[in-house]
């Protein structure tokens, strides 16, 4: 659907683990999770594995200004879901944002996947570079793919802008952890940069460029761009999701995608 990047001035460990915590986002973030009003809402639960980290959280959507959120099926009280796993060659995340009923749990019909990598540029700077995918289930709301793609990228490119405004003045903690103060909401954090130092950043895990080339490619020869590079097109990478509910890939249905 469309790809940016954002320049983090932060150092890479910092950037990290603010794409692998939930408990920052309602308080930094406007327009996707829970607010500070529906806390007791939200549920999280974590999982690590052999060479990724998985998340999943579950709160009260706060929704949209003007009530936006209801032209795509998500209604008022609605559940809103981050699914997400974090791998580290190259060093990536996709997270998955969809709404359901708080009763029954039926899905609503529009969901996205953002998918975030993760390139050192210098040592306090962090080129994250953004891919956006959609998926619109209802046939009858594919006529408002337009609308539906301007208000997500909006979101997300503000979304963003404001992890990266808040992580230059977060401080690197201490690396062996032993001084953190880590709730359940975040307790995964150390994980994660373990994982970063022994597949990410070891000797063996090989050339950081040659990485992300590898994924970059097949973006260049299926209708995409080089990353970094402003994107415009429909498929752009297999995003991996631990909800397993679809993918976005070149073969998948183009009505299904956008």
């Amino acid at each position: 659907m469309g790809g940016f990047t954002e320049v983090f001035r932060a150092p890479l460990p910092v950037v990290l683990d603010n794409f692998g915590e939930i408990e920052h986002s309602f308080q930094v973030h406007a327009f996707v999770g829970t607010s500070s009003n529906s806390l007791d809402t939200l549920s999280f639960s974590s999982e690590t594995r052999e060479d990724e980290t998985i998340g999943r959280s579950s709160s009260k959507y706060r929704g949209l200004p003007l009530k936006f959120h209801r032209l795509g099926g998500v209604r008022d009280g609605d559940n809103y879901h981050i699914d997400w796993v974090l791998r580290f060659k190259p060093l990536h995340g996709s997270y998955h944002n969809y709404c359901s009923d708080p009763v029954s749990g039926t899905r609503r019909p529009v969901s996205f996947i953002v998918t975030s990598f993760f390139v050192p540029a210098r040592d306090n700077e962090v080129d994250v570079h953004v891919f956006v995918q959609m998926a619109i289930e209802n046939p009858g709301l594919r006529w408002m793919g337009p609308l539906f793609r301007l208000i997500t990228m909006v979101v997300v490119k503000y979304e963003i802008k404001a992890d990266a405004d808040i992580a230059r003045f977060a401080p690197e903690s201490s690396e062996n952890g032993r001084h953190w103060n880590l709730t359940h909401l975040d307790k995964q954090l150390f994980v994660n940069r373990r994982m970063m130092d022994r597949i990410y950043l070891s000797p063996q895990a090989g050339n950081v460029k040659d990485s992300v080339s590898k994924v970059a490619e097949p973006l260049r020869r299926s209708k995409g761009v080089a990353v970094g590079k402003q994107a415009n097109h429909e498929f752009m990478l297999l995003a991996d999701c631990p909800s397993g509910q679809w993918r976005a890939d070149p073969a998948a249905s183009p009505d299904a995608l956008a």
